[in-house]
């Protein structure tokens, strides 16, 4: 499961996932030994290693379709990273086609998010989920709207049809603590890689973990089954997956 950047050249290894009639959702996070996967600055970022970098960048690579929430997508310039030629020779290794797809998902849309999103001239496209209310300022040229959800919040189940509907058959999700959380109570997530990272932050910042705003009842906690543990410098990659997914 494991990629990383090795003299001589790009290492790539293939993750095999099942062929389904629906997308299949693969999250990926990294966390400290305590459990953190987020700092209180910046300063405290990046919290993985070179390896968890190359690792993540592989998975995005072998799935059709990246999908970010807001807060993930304002948080790094990542259309410049899908479009770089790093990425597109990742893309030409694993004989995927391009263009690549970049979805966001957001319940209020604002034009601090469609100027982050705006795809210009990366080739990149774009798709921007919010719901049938949500007001839009101007769509940047190159960004498709799709409407999921009549109340207050998107409906992820209808994202996922929708998304099956598009021929996307493998997802590479990076959600924060809460989308991610909302995804796990829909039973949307098949498979979790989570890279722990051989460091210690501590509480004092309230500094947030996998699931944060969410507490699931004892009868109706996710359970996970491990596929692989693999482990580089002291990181340890640990590939999960869940037991129990919508069909």
């Amino acid at each position: 499961m494991v990629a990383w950047r090795e003299k001589g050249g790009l290492v790539l290894k293939r993750l095999d996932f099942p062929a389904l009639d629906r997308p299949y959702l693969v999250a990926n996070f990294v966390q400290t030994l305590d459990g953190k996967v987020q700092g209180p600055g910046a300063e405290y970022w990046p919290i993985g290693s070179e390896a968890d970098f190359e690792s993540l960048m592989d998975l995005r690579a072998q799935c059709d379709v990246l999908l970010h929430g807001r807060s993930t997508a304002l948080s790094f310039n990542h259309l410049g990273r899908l479009s770089s030629p790093e990425f597109t020779t990742r893309l030409e290794h694993l004989g995927r086609k391009t263009p690549y797809t970049y979805m966001v998902l957001s319940a209020h849309p604002d034009s601090v998010l469609l100027q982050a999103i705006d795809p210009k001239s990366t080739g990149i496209r774009v798709v921007l989920v919010t719901t049938e209310g949500a007001a839009l300022p101007k769509v940047p040229q190159g960004v498709a709207v799709w409407r999921c959800g009549d109340g207050a919040e998107v409906d992820l189940e209808l994202v996922r049809s929708r998304m099956g509907e598009a021929g996307f058959r493998t997802v590479a999700l990076e959600a924060g603590p809460r989308l991610f959380g909302a995804l796990v109570a829909e039973k949307l997530v098949d498979e979790l890689l989570l890279t722990i990272a051989p460091k210690l932050f501590g509480t004092a910042f309230g500094t947030p973990t996998i699931i944060n705003g969410l507490l699931f009842k004892p009868a109706e906690v996710p359970l996970l089954e491990l596929v692989s543990v693999k482990s580089q410098d002291s990181e340890l990659f640990l590939r999960y997956k869940f037991r129990e997914v919508r069909a």
